[in-house]
């Protein structure tokens, strides 16, 4: 899409939140019971490779949240899940 002024609209609806998850155990956890390609790929991994999948994605999350906070972006953890709508729609500031 090309930039216009006639768009301006567009970008005050635009809204982005980091969800973060820096603990391995879940990572480990949510990625042992994906019910996907990689699931099934992560799945028939060694122990000892499942834990440097997981560590990676904790510390990839970790440098997320950093510089999240560096640049003034909103970020939340992803835990509870059962909340997690709620605090996305509020750290986006969308609430009433």
């Amino acid at each position: 899409m090309i930039w216009t002024a006639e768009r301006e609209d567009l970008v005050a609806m635009v809204r982005a939140v980091f969800v973060v998850e820096e603990s391995v155990d879940q990572l480990r956890a949510t990625l042992a019971v994906r019910d996907s390609p990689g699931g099934c790929r992560y799945r028939r991994l060694p122990d000892v490779s499942q834990r440097a999948v997981a560590t990676m994605n904790a510390d990839y999350a970790r440098w997320i949240r950093v510089d999240a906070e560096a640049n003034r972006q909103p970020w939340i953890a992803s835990q509870p899940w059962s909340t997690l709508a709620a605090r996305v729609i509020d750290a986006a500031g969308l609430t009433a």
